[in-house]
């Protein structure tokens, strides 16, 4: 229950506003987990998944294509929409994939 609750709070974070390359310029704590998970550092990667505070507004990260807002897709090109829910899609498999893990 509480995985959920905190997938939950990503998502709901994800198309917030937020300042371009935020104010240090490191990676979101999003982008370091899924940089961890994708690297195979499975232990460290739950691990810094459950040291997140989910509801910051930089826990996401303005770099991640899930901070785009479902309204500016009408806007997009066919290729530049193409792109981002290519990038979404891979995302959002590596934080499933991910949450299995934390589950387990």
């Amino acid at each position: 229950m509480a995985l959920a609750a905190v997938l939950a709070a990503v998502l709901a974070g994800c198309g917030k506003q937020q300042p371009p390359g935020g104010a240090s310029g490191k990676p979101s704590p999003m982008e370091q987990v899924l940089a961890s998970w994708r690297q195979g550092d499975q232990a460290g990667a739950i691990q810094r998944f459950l040291e997140t505070d989910w509801k910051s507004s930089s826990a996401v990260g303005p770099r991640s294509p899930l901070n785009h807002r479902e309204s500016e897709l009408p806007g997009m090109s066919p290729a530049a929409r193409d792109k981002l829910m290519k990038e979404v899609t891979a995302q959002l498999s590596d934080l499933k994939a991910l949450a299995r893990a934390v589950r387990d």
